[in-house]
C-alpha cells in the first residue's frame, strides 16, 4: 500500500459521536493501524485531549469541533468532527400568543388559534380575552372571553359562530375582515395582536410579497416566534393555505388540520 492509501484507511476508521448528552469519554487514538500518527485538537475547553474526558456545559447545548491530523511520512490528512454537547434548552414562551389566523369565504369562515408555549397550564377565565378593531377603529367593547384551562403545548381555537364547522373551544361573533386587527388581551391589556389597531391597510395586510395575504387565507405564526409581541410584525407570519372563493368550502378539512395543532420552536 502507498502512504496515501494507508493514511486514507486510518482516516476512514476514525469516528466521533454527533451528540453527547451526558459526561463521557471520546476515543482519541494517537496512531492508526497502518502507522499514521494522529494529533487531536479542539476548540472546546469541555474536552480533555489527554484523557478524552468530556464535561457537559452548565446549561443548554454547545457544538465542539474536534480535529484529527493524520501524518505518515510526507502525507497529511485533516479530519474535522462536530460534536454537540449537552441538551438543548427548552424553548419557553413568556405568555400565550396568537398562532394562527383564518379569514375566508364562502360565508364568514373566520377563526383564531392561540398557543400555550409557557411550559405550564394557564387558567383563562377572567384573565384572557380577544378583541377586534375594524377599519382602523378602536378595539371593540364586547370582547370574546376565553374560558377553561389551556394546557401546556396545546392550542385554543375561537371560531366564528356562523360558518366554518371546525373544531373549536369556543364560538363567537368574530366579525373581522382582512383589513381589521385582532388582539389578545390579558387583564384587559394588549398582549399580542394580528394587524395594527388604528391603521386601515385598505383591503388586506401584506405578508411577504402577498398584498392580499389576510383575505381568503390561513396564516400561521412562524415557529421561530418565542412569545407574544405587542408590536405587529408581518415577518412573524407565513401564508399556510389559500381559501378559494366560491360556493363550496373545499378547504375546510385542511383548515381543520391546521387549527388543531401548532409546531413551536421549529
Amino acid at each position: 500500500l502507498t502512504d496515501e492509501s494507508k493514511v486514507a484507511i486510518d482516516a476512514s476508521a476514525l469516528t466521533q459521536p454527533a451528540t453527547l448528552t451526558e459526561a463521557g469519554t471520546l476515543v482519541l487514538p494517537a496512531t492508526g493501524t497502518n502507522g499514521s500518527t494522529i494529533v487531536w485538537t479542539t476548540d472546546s475547553a469541555l474536552i480533555n485531549l489527554t484523557t478524552g474526558a468530556v464535561t457537559m456545559p452548565a446549561e443548554g447545548q454547545v457544538t465542539a469541533t474536534v480535529t484529527a491530523t493524520l501524518t505518515l511520512n510526507a502525507v497529511t490528512v485533516v479530519l474535522e468532527f462536530e460534536v454537540k454537547l449537552g441538551e438543548p434548552s427548552a424553548l419557553v414562551a413568556s405568555d400565550l400568543f396568537i398562532s394562527a389566523y383564518v379569514e375566508g369565504a364562502p360565508g364568514n369562515r373566520k377563526a383564531i388559534q392561540i398557543y400555550n408555549g409557557t411550559g405550564a397550564d394557564v387558567v383563562l377565565d377572567g384573565v384572557y380575552s380577544v378583541k377586534t378593531a375594524s377599519n382602523g377603529g378602536a378595539w371593540s367593547t364586547t370582547p370574546v372571553l376565553l374560558t377553561g384551562t389551556l394546557v401546556a403545548g396545546d392550542v385554543y381555537v375561537i371560531r366564528q359562530s356562523a360558518d366554518g364547522n371546525w373544531t373549536a373551544d369556543i364560538t363567537a361573533g368574530l366579525n373581522f375582515n382582512g383589513d381589521d386587527a385582532v388582539g389578545l388581551f390579558k387583564n384587559d391589556v394588549l398582549l399580542d395582536h394580528f394587524g395594527t389597531q388604528g391603521t386601515d391597510p385598505g383591503t388586506s395586510w401584506t405578508i411577504g410579497d402577498n398584498v392580499n395575504a389576510t383575505v381568503d387565507h390561513v396564516l400561521v405564526r412562524k415557529g421561530t416566534v418565542t412569545g407574544p409581541n405587542a408590536t405587529w410584525d408581518a415577518n412573524e407570519w407565513n401564508v399556510a393555505l389559500a381559501i378559494p372563493t366560491g360556493t363550496s368550502a373545499t378547504t375546510d378539512p385542511q383548515v381543520e388540520v391546521i387549527l388543531q395543532s401548532y409546531t413551536y420552536g421549529a
